[in-house]
């Protein structure tokens, strides 16, 4: 039951780190009522890890500016706007 309602997130197009979210929450409140820990079940664990490989987490930015250069960069233009 648990491992289908993971799957039904799956098919609804939920990324790898949403149904871990989901499997961490529901999984914590199972092992709460019944004390058996689902979220570290072998088929609980293989089902996500075939998750992560069809759906890999991407880092959050695709590109980190250097804060030196961007603080130059104001500080130029603060010399431009009140030299006026």
């Amino acid at each position: 039951m648990f491992l289908q309602f993971l799957s039904s997130l799956y098919e609804k197009g939920l990324t790898y780190s949403s149904i871990g979210v989901a499997r961490s929450a529901v999984g914590s409140l199972i092992s709460t009522l019944t004390g058996t820990d689902f979220n570290n079940q072998q088929l609980i664990t293989r089902f996500m890890r075939g998750v992560f490989n069809t759906r890999p987490s991407f880092p959050r930015y695709k590109e980190i500016w250097d804060v030196q250069t961007v603080l130059q960069c104001i500080s130029c233009m603060r010399e431009i706007i009140f030299s006026c």
